[in-house]
Order: structure tokens, then sequence, then C-alpha cells
């Protein structure tokens, strides 16, 4: 693993400035550096996707630079650690086959389309990175309860959610996973569960109070149709 990790980092850091910065990335990086009062309001402005990103990545840019590779860098840390991140998800799922995770995590690492991600000035791999964490921790707390598990849960599924908003569309499927679990692990959890989930609810109604009307109501994107 450690091997397989080591060329996810490779990957993702070979030619890193390689390519100039293009719109989304010059918007990430003017984004971030707002005065603070505006980095803030994103939180709670209608059509506004990422401020937890926007507000992770300006102590950052502040250390790093500005540069081409000083930004995409943020999304090689993330980007890497999404291969051991599969590893263990994958352990929690098979863990009589162990091959299988090792597979998962060979494939994550050498990716085109994850290594491009990883290598982008955006979001996309911290989101990645976040689903993977929520994942395997909401399936270990299904799987041995405690606090701590249910904890960490909701703080990478919330974090999740305010990088991307549309790491919502995970939540239904853990619902439908928690349905799946035998019965007596149900019976055993279900008052955790409900809390979780009721408790998760609580940072999405922010973005909620906006997102729902536009869903429901056509509104033109800015792109022409095709």
């Amino acid at each position: 693993m450690v091997g397989v990790v080591g060329l996810a980092f490779a990957l993702r850091v070979a030619g890193l400035d390689f390519q100039s910065l293009w719109r989304d990335e010059v918007d990430a990086i003017r984004f971030a550096t707002r005065v603070w009062d505006d980095v803030l309001r994103m939180f709670v402005v209608p059509g506004q996707n990422g401020p937890l990103y926007y507000l992770a990545l300006r102590p950052w840019l502040y250390l790093a630079g500005q540069s081409e590779y000083a930004l995409r860098f943020f999304s090689v840390i993330s980007g890497t650690l999404a291969v051991p991140l599969v590893y263990r998800l994958a352990r929690r799922l098979f863990p009589q086959l162990p091959f299988l995770a090792l597979l998962a995590a060979i494939l994550t690492a050498t990716s085109p389309y994850l290594v491009w991600y990883g290598q982008e000035g955006k979001m996309y791999s911290l989101v990645l990175a976040l689903v993977l964490l929520s994942m395997e921790r909401y399936l270990a707390a299904l799987e041995s309860g405690g606090w701590q598990r249910w904890l960490l849960y909701v703080v990478f599924t919330g974090a999740a959610v305010y990088v991307h908003f549309i790491a919502a569309l995970m939540v239904p499927v853990q619902i439908i996973a928690f349905f799946l679990t035998g019965g007596e692990t149900r019976k055993a959890r279900w008052r955790a569960w409900l809390v979780s989930m009721g408790v998760l609810l609580l940072p999405y109604l922010p973005l909620l109070r906006w997102q729902l009307p536009l869903t429901l109501s056509p509104a033109d994107t800015g792109y022409q149709f095709v």
C-alpha cells in the first residue's frame, strides 16, 4: 500500500503546473481570497457551491502562495489520501477478500479521471476523500456502534455537503444501506442512526432553503440548451 500511495502521489504531482489556470481555478483563488465577510456569506447566499472548500483553501493560499502549483497541490493531498481511504472502505465491505481492497486502491491511484481531478484547483478530490471517510465511518458505526463513530460520520458528511452540495446524494444511499443490514443490527442501532440523521439535517437546512425552490422551478443555468 505504501507503494500504491506513492504511485498515486507521483501521478498527481507530475506536470502539476504544465497548464495555466483555467476559469474555475481562477475563481477558486478569487473566492478564497475575498474579504472575510464575503467568504463567510457564501454559506447562506443562494447558488453558492463549496463554501467550505474556499474557507479551507484560504489559509493554504496564504501559506503556499497563489501559483498554479500551490493551488493544485491542495487537491493533490486529498486526491492521494483517497487511495488508502478506498482501501480501508473496501476492507470493511469485503473483510474476507483483501485482494479486492488492494485492487480498488490500485485502480483509484491510476484512474485517469481521478488523476485529472487530483490535479485541478477545485473541490472535487476533497469531496471524494470526505465521502469515503463518511461511508467508512457510517459502516463502522453500524457495525460496532459508539458515539465517536457516529459523531465522525456526521462531521465528515456535513463537511462533504458544504464542500460540494451534490455530496448530499450519498445520504439516500446510506439510508438504503441501513435497511439492507441485518435485523439485529437495525434493532441495536436504530436510535443512534435516527439521531445522527436528524443532526445531519440541521447543517443542511441553510442549503435546502435555496436548493428546494430552485429544484422545483425552471431556471436559466446560464448555458445555452443543447
